[in-house]
């Protein structure tokens, strides 16, 4: 009876006269003002995305600014089409994601900017996206779990408390967490220098600036030769050339010339950050030609630290000049290197959220993902590579070892955090890394007559 009352209901309250159907109400019973509001939430929260595009200059900038925009009216105009027709939950479910994915980017890049500071007018920027996104969230969300009017009965509150979390729990594995680790590493402002250089670490070095193949100027400074042998040194993740200054002082100590890259969008280079190192064979392939040009230079070798070290095993897979590669903390940089632990429901749901966090990534980036790094290892083969895994990471760079086994050494060190081996125990990290160096480069050295 509560369902056939209710049509009947809706009919009488339909009847009552054209001032109460001119008073604003749309198909649905929804008021014309809700599909305005989010539809004006809409366009704050897409303003809010195309200013912090204009305030991170590139060569995309038109492009990513056009994508925002575009993106923007399209949303409006869907939301609006779907409030007209009475599609009230479709409307929901569209202002509840746009919400979602607007809301953590902005927050994100708002966090961002507060950590650098004096950076206000770009966290006024995305503090206007965030709350647009968040109130979007909160209308979206009423939209889709709101109470009927009649025939509730007594199940209804513990479904919606049941569907809610559902909802919440999807959102934040398949939403929240990729849009968040995506703009993170996509689309954060330029990491700032330290003002740190080698004379701190007692050494001499110039002064290099170099310039990619696709036109962008990189810093870098180089600690000469002394045995005719020289490693290109590469930071990792949001960090800085002055982060690696304890291993180049190493480095040096073994007789090695050092060259210490900032990467794009670091320190004293240009370009914006990726944090996924995408751009990373373009930069490291210019530190490669600075280092074949330097006279005092016969054998050339790599050592990156976690996203500086999967670009020297992606840019040693295509050139030959470079005879060794060491990579401490690598992890994953495309979705393919996520298969490393798809076993079980809990490795495919890894690889599902880690494609998820690339694929936002590549769409934020100019960069696209370059080749697995299981491939690049089987590339460099046979030549040498030494993998230093960390707390946890055993695993995944075993799985990269297995494509060249010959020629792949992996030192397991699992009591030791995230590319601190060299803290953790600096003789050995002296060992280990200065022998293999020795090993792959001064035979090269000696055979050119160096």
């Amino acid at each position: 009876m509560a369902n056939a009352a209710e049509p009947a209901g809706e009919a009488a309250q339909a009847g009552r006269g054209g001032a109460s159907a001119g008073a604003g109400t749309r198909p649905g019973g929804r008021r014309a003002g809700r599909w305005s509001v989010e539809a004006t939430l809409v366009l704050l929260l897409g303003a809010s995305g195309a200013g912090l595009v204009l305030s991170r200059p590139s060569p995309t900038l038109t492009t990513r600014v056009l994508v925002a925009l575009v993106t923007t009216a399209v949303l409006v105009a869907v939301l609006i089409t779907a409030r007209r027709r009475g599609a009230t939950r479709t409307a929901g479910w569209i202002a509840l994601l746009t919400g979602v994915v607007g809301m953590t980017g902005t927050g994100a890049l708002a966090g961002d900017a507060l950590s650098r500071g004096n950076l206000w007018r770009e966290v006024a920027v995305a503090g206007v996206g965030l709350m647009a996104g968040l109130v979007l969230v909160w209308s979206g969300g009423r939209t889709l779990l709101r109470r009927e009017r009649r025939g509730s009965g007594w199940l209804v509150v513990p479904a919606r408390a049941l569907l809610g979390t559902v909802v919440v729990v999807v959102l934040a594995q398949f939403v929240v967490l990729p849009v968040l680790a995506g703009v993170m590493a996509s689309a954060r402002l330029p990491i700032e220098p330290t003002g740190r250089d080698p004379g701190d670490a007692a050494l001499s070095y110039q002064d290099l600036t170099l310039t990619t193949s696709d036109g962008v100027d990189l810093a870098a400074w180089y600690v000469p030769s002394q045995n005719g042998a020289a490693v290109v040194l590469l930071h990792g993740a949001g960090s800085t050339r002055a982060s690696t200054l304890p291993h180049a002082e190493v480095l040096a100590g073994c007789g090695f010339g050092v060259l210490l890259l900032d990467a794009r969008g670091h320190g004293d280079s240009a370009g914006l950050p990726m944090e996924l190192g995408w751009y990373g064979t373009e930069d490291v392939t210019a530190a490669i030609d600075a280092l074949a040009a330097q006279p005092d230079v016969a054998a050339i070798g790599l050592l990156g630290l976690s996203m500086g070290g999967e670009a020297a095993l992606t840019a040693a897979a295509g050139d030959e000049r470079v005879r060794v590669v060491v990579a401490e903390g690598v992890g994953r940089r495309t979705a393919a290197d996520a298969l490393a632990t798809r076993t079980g429901w809990h490795g495919w749901l890894e690889w599902t959220v880690t494609a998820l966090d690339m694929g936002v990534a590549d769409a934020l980036s100019a960069a696209h993902p370059p080749v697995p790094l299981r491939d690049t290892v089987g590339a460099i083969a046979p030549r040498p590579v030494l993998l230093i895994a960390g707390s946890g990471e055993a695993e995944q760079v075993g799985w990269y070892r297995d494509a060249a086994p010959a020629s792949v050494q992996v030192v397991s060190l699992p009591e030791v955090p995230h590319t601190g081996a060299l803290s953790a125990d600096p003789a050995g990290w002296r060992t280990m890394v200065c022998d293999e160096l020795d090993d792959a480069l001064l035979p090269a050295v000696a055979a050119a007559g160096r």
